[in-house]
């Protein structure tokens, strides 16, 4: 099932789409930094840069609108919570509760989508779907994993790394 899963998924990471992203996340850190260079000159690197500028680029890469980037890290995060050592009831609960949340939340974007096709890696899925080539679960499983994964675990690296930078100025040079 993987390999079947990802060969709908390949053409979204070949080198020139990977060349492409590049170009969107380059615009959005370039945004950043001129409200920065607007404002008092402080920057929150995680929130104000790695989340919104790798959020972007996923949505850009999924063909909508960036929009619910809060929430989605959110529910993210509340996921996350039961996977841990020493995760409670309540995480399970809340983590559950979070799942409910992306599964409409996704629900709907298809919905949008199967209206208004367009040229993202969510239109090509809808497609595969209509196709046979994947069921609904697997097209919201796999929406909601790339939106888990294609955003957060980036965040983070780049948090990390600032960070490393800025605590080990050689590694700037």
């Amino acid at each position: 099932d993987h390999t079947r899963l990802r060969r709908l998924t390949n053409q979204w990471f070949t080198p020139q789409a990977v060349e492409r992203w590049i170009r969107v996340m380059r615009r959005s850190v370039e945004t950043v930094l001129e409200e920065v260079g607007k404002g008092d000159g402080t920057l929150e690197v995680a929130g104000d840069l790695a989340l919104r500028c790798t959020f972007e680029t996923i949505c850009h890469i999924f063909g909508i609108e960036a929009t619910e980037m809060l929430q989605i890290q959110e529910k993210t995060h509340e996921i996350g919570l039961c996977l841990g050592p020493g995760g409670d009831d309540e995480d399970a609960r809340t983590a559950r509760d979070a799942f409910t949340w992306f599964d409409g939340h996704i629900r709907a974007i298809l919905a949008l989508k199967r209206e208004r096709p367009g040229e993202g890696m969510i239109d090509a899925l809808v497609a595969a779907h209509a196709e046979g080539k994947l069921s609904e679960d697997e097209l919201i499983q796999t929406v909601f994993l790339f939106f888990a994964v294609g955003h957060l675990d980036v965040k983070h690296l780049i948090t990390q790394g600032v960070w490393l930078m800025a605590r080990q100025p050689e590694l700037w040079d």
